[in-house]
């Protein structure tokens, strides 16, 4: 799954994203690195964690999708 999404940014195809994996990844970073370090400063890797899934994420928003048939539309009202 994680590499048909790599290679469909990559090659700016329409896909998407299952939303229960992405908040999985969030949910790992979050839990897996400590926010601070022993000095109290903030732990830029998790940020740059966090950043990097979700400009995968915004990546996949920004391809247009393929239209469609207007056979396969259906007109609603008429």
């Amino acid at each position: 799954y994680r590499e048909a999404i790599a290679q469909s940014a990559q090659n700016d195809e329409f896909c998407i994203p299952y939303l229960a994996i992405v908040l999985k990844d969030l949910m790992a970073i979050e839990e897996g690195n400590p926010t601070k370090d022993a000095k109290g400063w903030y732990n830029y890797e998790k940020l740059q964690l966090f950043s990097a899934a979700l400009r995968r994420v915004r990546k996949l928003q920004g391809v247009q999708p393929p239209k469609m048939e207007r056979k396969y539309v259906r007109q609603i009202g008429n």
